[in-house]
């Protein structure tokens, strides 16, 4: 079985009033997001079970910050459009699959990290389907990628707004 790995890690303290953007975030990708296999993190948790029970895990982007207050929304809808670029592409491709978690990110610290986590659950006898989706929807990012002016982030193509800061191509 294969399953989409995508994390958003924050204990959000309500009487903080400041709001936690994009800048007080460290987001790992892809692969980034296997090394941390045997780091002691709860990503390394994750990997160890899925590891232990045969799952493949495709890595998206994991996103943590420390206690602050409030996330800016432009950073759970950034974060979720870097994970929807992932997932979507299986069902856009007709492959049966289940999309899991999508919205339990504000419920981090009532719930276990680990079952807040978004997850793309795909039925083993279409796992090869799902991945030529994935690779197909991979290889062709539509645009060229783009350097925000308000932060200078370097952004792949399929961003349509930076994910440091918030600001869009058109503004940036």
């Amino acid at each position: 079985m294969k399953i989409l790995l995508a994390a958003l890690a924050h204990e959000t303290q309500c009487f903080i009033p400041e709001i936690t953007g994009a800048d007080r975030f460290r987001t790992l990708r892809g692969d980034e997001i296997l090394d941390c296999a045997g780091d002691g993190s709860t990503i390394d948790g994750f990997l160890e079970v899925a590891q232990r029970q045969g799952w493949t895990v495709v890595p998206t982007a994991g996103a943590s910050a420390m206690s602050s207050g409030r996330v800016a929304d432009a950073v759970f809808e950034t974060f979720w459009r870097e994970v929807e670029a992932v997932a979507r592409p299986a069902i856009a491709a007709g492959i049966d699959a289940e999309l899991r978690n999508q919205y339990l990110a504000g419920a981090l610290g009532d719930l276990p990290m680990l079952e807040t986590w978004p997850q793309l659950w795909v039925d083993d006898a279409l796992e090869a389907a799902a991945l030529r989706a994935l690779k197909t929807a991979e290889a062709a990012p539509a645009g060229a990628p783009w350097t925000c002016a308000q932060c200078g982030e370097e952004l792949e193509p399929q961003f349509t707004t930076c994910w440091r800061c918030g600001a869009a191509p058109s503004s940036a």
